[in-house]
C-alpha cells in the first residue's frame, strides 16, 4: 500500500499578479495507507487544488508532496533529465484522479477502448489490458454489453461508471476522486460510492474522497481531513471529527442530518448514542432501543 503526504504545500494561483489567490497554504499531512480519507470543507477551502497536487498535475509553489518517501517532483525547479521525466509519469500512473464531472473526458469510439487507454499508454500486453479492463469493469458495474457502444451512447450515470473505470484500468495505488458523485440522483450516489467502498476494501487500496455531503464521507471514510482557509484545520476519524460540533462550524460546515436529528432525541430524553453519523447506524440505535424498552424488537 503506498502511502502519499504533503509537506509543507502552499499553492498560489496568479502569482505575481493583482489576481494572487493562495489555494493552500503550509499543508502537511499523511494519508493513512489502505484507508479512504474523506476530504472536506467550505467553497473554495482548497480540495480540488488538493487532488490535483496529490496526481502531480499542479507543482507546490512551495513545499514537498512524497509517494512512499520519495519527491513526486524529483527537480522542482529547473529542468528535468530524461530519468525525472519517466519517474514523473510512473508517479502518475501510481496515483490516479478522478476529475468532478469525469465523464466530459470520454473520447474514445468504443467503451472498451476508453477504459484500455490508460493501461494502453502503460505499456502493458493485450492479454494485461483485458484483464485490467474487465476488472475495473467488475468494480464499477460497467456492463459487457456496452463496451463495444459509443460511451456517448449512454446514460450520464452509465458515463459516470465508465469515466471512473478508466482510472482504475490504470490499478493506482492510490486513487484520489474528487466529487464522484456530483450531479447524481440518490440512486446514482448510493451505486458509485458503494461500488467504490467494494474496490477500496476487496483491493486494500489507499483512496482520497473529496465531497461536498458530510453524509457521504460519514457513509463511505475512516478518515476525514478538514480544510478551512486552505489550511488543515481537523485530521483524524470519522467519530474523532465529528465528536465536535463547534469545531466543524467554524469550518462553516455541519453534522449530517440523521446526527443531528440522534442530537435532538438525546436533548429531549430519549437514551440514543451520540455517536449515530448514518442512516443505518440510527436504524440500529432505535432497534436496540425499542428491544431494550420492549423487550422484543
Amino acid at each position: 500500500m503506498a502511502e502519499i503526504k504533503l509537506e509543507h504545500v502552499s499553492y498560489e494561483y496568479g502569482a505575481g499578479t493583482p489576481f494572487a489567490k493562495m489555494a493552500l497554504e503550509d499543508v502537511s499531512v499523511t494519508f493513512t495507507p489502505g484507508v479512504i480519507t474523506g476530504v472536506i470543507g467550505h467553497t473554495g477551502s482548497g480540495k480540488s487544488t488538493l487532488a490535483q497536487m496529490l496526481n502531480g498535475i499542479l507543482r507546490p509553489s512551495s513545499g514537498r508532496v512524497l509517494l512512499d518517501g520519495e519527491e513526486f517532483f524529483s527537480d522542482s525547479k529547473g529542468k528535468k533529465n530524461k530519468k525525472q521525466k519517466q519517474m514523473q509519469i510512473k508517479n502518475r500512473f501510481r496515483v490516479g484522479l478522478v476529475f468532478q464531472y469525469p465523464e466530459y473526458q470520454l473520447f474514445e469510439e468504443s467503451v472498451y477502448r476508453d477504459l484500455a487507454y490508460g493501461p494502453k499508454n502503460m505499456g502493458k500486453s493485450e492479454e494485461e489490458i483485458r484483464r485490467l479492463v474487465e476488472e475495473a469493469a467488475y468494480f464499477t458495474g460497467v456492463e459487457r454489453e456496452w463496451m463495444e457502444k459509443s460511451p456517448f451512447e449512454l446514460s450520464g450515470g452509465q458515463k459516470r461508471r465508465v469515466a471512473i473505470a478508466g482510472v482504475l484500468a490504470m490499478d493506482p495505488e492510490v486513487l484520489v476522486l474528487d466529487e464522484p458523485a456530483a450531479g447524481l440522483d440518490p440512486g446514482g450516489r448510493e451505486e458509485i460510492l458503494g461500488r467504490l467502498k467494494t474496490y477500496q476494501r476487496e483491493k486494500k487500496k489507499t483512496v482520497i474522497l473529496i465531497s461536498h455531503s458530510m453524509e457521504d464521507v460519514a457513509r463511505y471514510a475512516d478518515e476525514l481531513l478538514v480544510l478551512k482557509d486552505s489550511r488543515v484545520f481537523l485530521h483524524g476519524s470519522v467519530s474523532e471529527i465529528f465528536s465536535d460540533a463547534e469545531k466543524l462550524e467554524e469550518a462553516h460546515l455541519s453534522l449530517p442530518q440523521i446526527t443531528r436529528l440522534m442530537l435532538r432525541l438525546r436533548q429531549e430524553g430519549i437514551g440514543l448514542p451520540d455517536s449515530v453519523y448514518t442512516v443505518s447506524d440510527a436504524l440500529f440505535a432505535l432497534k436496540d432501543l425499542l428491544k431494550g424498552e420492549n423487550g422484543v424488537c
